[in-house]
Order: structure tokens, then sequence, then C-alpha cells
């Protein structure tokens, strides 16, 4: 899943410091490319990074490490119009703000 790009500007409002969000359409992708690309995408020296996926998590874990977090769906069966089943599921900027606070 990826987020749209017009909800990035909310998302990175209410922070004082640089965020960089990264569109990763591809595990396979992304670890056939060069060490040099992989670090400008996720810097060694980033290490609260988050991943949000509107499915289950696996997989993220290599990208994100020991220090990040996922915002993921971890079960499934919901059944209710969009925009109800992604807040009941935590897709909402306040929930991904505080991921990201409570990683700092």
């Amino acid at each position: 899943s990826s987020l749209s790009f017009p909800f990035f500007p909310s998302l990175l409002a209410p922070f004082p410091w640089p965020l960089l969000p990264s569109f990763f359409p591809s595990f396979n992708l992304f670890d056939e490319q060069s060490a040099e690309y992989k670090e400008s995408v996720l810097p060694n020296s980033c290490r609260k990074r988050v991943a949000v996926e509107m499915s289950s998590s696996f997989g993220w874990h290599k990208y994100v490490g020991l220090d990040g977090a996922c915002v993921s769906v971890e079960k499934f069966g919901a059944s209710a119009p969009a925009d109800r089943v992604i807040e009941e599921y935590g897709f909402t900027v306040d929930k991904l703000v505080q991921t990201v606070l409570d990683l700092i």
C-alpha cells in the first residue's frame, strides 16, 4: 500500500524537524538496487523509521529495523465503508503522528 501524496503535508506538519517520506512499491525491486541507492532512500543514520502498510507488516521489519515501527493491519475480515475501516485500523494522521512521537 502507499499513502497518497496529498496526505503527506498533513502528516508532516506537526513536526519541527525534517521527515523523509519514501514510496516503497516493491521489496524485491528495492533489494536489487545498488547500495548507494538504498542508502539514499533509507540512510543507516536514520534509525527511527515508520512503515505504513494497509496490510500485514510482514516483510517491513527488515526495513524499519529494531528502532522503527509499523502501522499495519494484523487481522482481517473488517467490512464497512472504507473511511470507517481506515479509521478503525488507525490509518489516520493523528495515529501516524503519535507513532512517530512514540519513537523519539
